[in-house]
């Protein structure tokens, strides 16, 4: 339920920022072009990346119905997230230009993407299977939810992880 919190919230957050950020009388004004594809990208991802989570949960207790809900919430966040990389965000700003890696993002490879290092997780094995130590990763990010949620999928995949909410905590 808390996860599934996450992604409602997650959405409430996009919502708020399309009307924010594109509402008729101010799409033409100035604006930060970093900090807009930073805030319409944050929330986006946690839905993403929560989506992921619930559907591996799910698959793991044989619940067909809420996988496919959980797919399609997936699928369109994914597909927003594409768009928004595609035709919203204007050249100049972070990963305007439509990559093969956030193309692969879109298609539900969006770990390795969000993770922003470009590093290959290896696909989740079946339910029950013991997991390896893959080795330790240490997740920095500001945004509390970003963290819990890599450090989380990261987990999972059999990793150690640490987390810092800085770069100067990170050192």
């Amino acid at each position: 339920m808390a996860d599934l919190r996450r992604i409602h919230t997650g959405g409430r957050q996009l919502q708020t920022l399309i009307g924010e950020y594109f509402d008729d009388e101010k799409f033409f004004q100035q604006r930060d072009l970093h900090r807009l594809y930073h805030e319409l990208r944050t929330p986006v991802n946690q839905i993403i990346g929560y989506s992921e989570l619930l559907q591996e949960l799910a698959e793991e207790q044989g619940l067909q119905a809420a996988i496919a809900d959980l797919r399609k919430i997936h699928e369109a966040a994914g597909n927003w997230l594409a768009l928004m990389e595609a035709y919203l965000i204007e050249s100049g700003s972070p990963s305007a230009e439509p990559t093969a890696a956030n193309a692969a993002g879109a298609q539900g490879q969006s770990l390795a993407l969000n993770t922003g290092l470009g590093f290959q997780v290896p696909e989740p094995r079946s339910a029950g299977a013991a997991f390896t130590d893959q080795g330790a990763i240490l997740v920095v990010d500001d945004d509390e939810t970003n963290r819990d949620m890599l450090a989380r999928r990261l987990r999972r995949y059999g990793y150690t992880v640490s987390v810092a909410s800085s770069g100067v905590q990170a050192l």
